[in-house]
């Protein structure tokens, strides 16, 4: 398994509540070891657990805390550089002052990942400089939303579970009692009456069985119908994003060859969407896409990128 080194800005994100994102993104693929930067009164606020589990920078107060803590994080990461430790280098910070350092990572043939938490910081530039990026406070949220979802589901099993051991009870009392009165019953019935009573016995608990069946059963139907309703739902909007991805694209196209231009390079045509302020980035999911794999997702039918990287018409 490959190594790597993850440089925490603690001053600038609160790395605590990421711990366990960190965790499942990169520790399947990675011996990790986690260096944390951080000034002295956040260390005094900082969780014992974390303290013990990684390394700790302390970087003394200066003029510019700010600047201390980045350059402390740009000596120790070219240390690491040198030392050739590390495989991989990830950056947790929503500064753009590592951008140089990511080039000097990357230009040693080592992978560099951005890890930032303010969307609204981010430039898309920063896709094409680092090998990755994740938005932490948005897989946060996802991983919120799907605790929700399985708490909800806990408690629907619960609640059958419940409702399953209220009529188990119920058929184990009605017997009790059945059995109580048939006692009764064959001390003075006949044989034939004792084995009516049986017979009834039986059928009565299978008919009690049979309901309970049919009641899951039901329970069972109504929720894959409401999921299914979900998932239809769900395509209908990306099939609308993905038709608007392609209204966007489509036009200029059109006026491109309409010109009688048979081809255009994918790098002639990203200008031009740059100068639509079409987003490129992203997919109809919201998440990074390269560039050229956009084009081949959205673009209609009716052009094509051949291996020269130029479009042309079908």
């Amino acid at each position: 398994m490959k190594n790597c080194v993850v440089y925490i800005d603690y001053d600038n994100i609160k790395y605590s509540k990421y711990d366990k994102i960190m965790s499942s993104l990169f520790e399947s693929s990675y011996n990790i070891n986690i260096k944390i930067f951080i000034n002295e009164n956040d260390l005094n606020n900082l969780d014992p657990i974390i303290k013990i589990k990684n390394n700790i920078f302390l970087c003394s107060p200066a003029k510019n805390k700010k600047n201390s803590i980045d350059c402390h994080i740009m000596i120790e990461c070219m240390d690491d550089i040198y030392s050739n430790k590390y495989d991989c280098h990830i950056i947790i910070s929503n500064d753009t002052d590592f951008i140089p350092l990511a080039k000097r990572i990357k230009s040693e043939n080592k992978k560099c990942f951005l890890c930032y938490d303010n969307e609204h910081n981010f430039n898309s530039y920063l896709n094409d400089i680092y090998d990755n990026t994740y938005n932490l406070s948005h897989l946060l949220k996802l991983e919120n939303d799907k605790k929700i979802y399985n708490d909800k589901n806990k408690e629907r099993l619960d609640k059958e579970r419940l409702d399953k051991e209220i009529l188990d009870k119920e058929l184990l009392e009605k017997e009790r009692l059945d059995k109580e009165q048939l006692e009764l019953i064959e001390k003075k019935a006949s044989r034939k009456q004792r084995k009516e009573l049986r017979k009834k016995e039986k059928e009565e608990k299978e008919r009690l069985e049979i309901e309970l069946k049919l009641k899951i059963q039901k329970d069972k139907e109504e929720k894959e119908k409401k999921q299914q309703e979900i998932n239809r739902i769900n395509e209908i909007k990306i099939e609308r994003l993905s038709q608007n991805k392609k209204n966007q694209l489509s036009p200029i196209l059109a006026e491109i060859f309409n010109n009688d231009i048979d081809h255009i390079s994918i790098n002639q045509f990203q200008k031009k969407l740059d100068k639509k302020n079409i987003n490129y980035k992203k997919d109809v999911y919201g998440n990074n896409i390269k560039y050229k794999k956009y084009l081949e997702t959205y673009m209609p039918n009716i052009y094509i990128i051949k291996k020269d990287d130029n479009i042309y018409l079908k």
